[in-house]
């Protein structure tokens, strides 16, 4: 499906060779230019954009006031902010596009497969971007929402997860092929399987490697004990991409055994009420990871608030984080 992307640089000339090279890497996507954040906020409601990529400096609004504002539009018009990337010259604004909950940041001058990286990991299209169905002559009365039909839509809802869910580990596992062969011993079917399972049956821990990790674990004082995505990053033996979507795929093996199957954290809940979609969900929870990796704990719940994909959490969801068990 067509991209639009809104590009914001106040240098003309780097903002017109940046528009030239986006349109290399994603060739039939809409490119509009903004030349400052006044600009930008006059735009913004014009089209359904797949992402919004800003210079660090611009002359009038600083990074982080455009995105405040971008937000406070986004709530206005009841839209979902699309994914900021922030670019700059300056090595140090990496930290800076974190703190405004930037989706990605991309150091000038940009290398095409940096972008072209960048464009991989943002969700897909939505189907917002299709033209509506004309409205038909006839308003039929809206049917009772009755047991049989909220189970219906409940199992419609579920095997859309597990496909979407499916085609995010794929894809990701296309990027970040496994290093090791795969197990044979397949975690499929048992709920309660553990993330270290999954990694080795993908072959992205070996066994020793998931002995070691376990062991340094539980050698740890109980109150310093993380779980075991935050530690196989931290260690450089998995990538934060891979854990995320592994984490994804945990749910949906559950999904499988049990299609009634609890929550258990806020993210498979949003999953379940189609409020966020799976490539929402891994692009959060790797940012954790990343958080995390860096020395910092982030909500998950606070995250998605930053990216405008909801609304601020309730203050029962605070406690909510990542569910994972070695």
């Amino acid at each position: 499906m067509k991209r639009t992307f809104l590009v914001v640089d106040d240098h003309d000339l780097y903002r017109t060779s940046f528009c030239s090279l986006l349109k290399l890497c994603c060739p039939s996507a809409q490119v509009v230019e903004a030349a400052n954040a006044s600009q930008a906020l006059a735009l913004f409601p014009q089209h359904q954009w797949d992402a919004i990529i800003l210079d660090y400096q611009l002359p009038t609004l600083s990074g982080s006031d455009v995105a405040r504002h971008l937000r406070a539009q986004a709530r206005a018009h009841n839209r979902t902010l699309p994914p900021l990337i922030l670019m700059s010259t300056h090595p140090d604004a990496a930290t800076f596009a974190r703190t405004i909950g930037a989706a990605a940041f991309l150091s000038k001058p940009v290398e095409p497969a940096d972008l072209q990286r960048v464009l991989e990991m943002l969700p897909a299209a939505p189907a917002a971007h299709a033209a509506p169905a004309p409205p038909t002559q006839v308003q039929l009365p809206r049917a009772p929402v009755t047991a049989a039909r909220a189970a219906i839509e409940s199992s419609a809802r579920v095997t859309q997860l597990r496909n979407e869910i499916l085609q995010l580990l794929r894809q990701t596992m296309r990027r970040f092929p496994p290093p090791h062969p795969p197990a044979r011993t397949h975690p499929t079917g048992a709920p309660n399987a553990r993330l270290g399972d999954y990694l080795v049956h993908l072959g992205y821990l070996t066994s020793d490697q998931l002995a070691s990790v376990v062991q340094l674990h539980t050698a740890l004082p109980l109150r310093s004990r993380v779980p075991l995505g935050f530690t196989v990053v931290a260690r450089d033996l998995v990538p934060a991409p891979v854990v995320s979507a592994v984490l994804l795929q945990q749910f949906r093996e559950r999904l499988l055994h049990n299609p009634a199957t609890a929550p258990r954290f806020i993210g498979e809940r949003l999953l379940l009420q189609a409020q966020l979609t799976p490539a929402q969900l891994a692009w959060a929870l790797q940012e954790q990871l990343d958080w995390q990796r860096a020395g910092q704990w982030v909500r998950l719940g606070e995250i998605i608030v930053r990216h405008g994909w909801r609304d601020a959490p309730q203050p029962e969801e605070l406690a909510d984080a990542i569910a994972t068990q070695l």
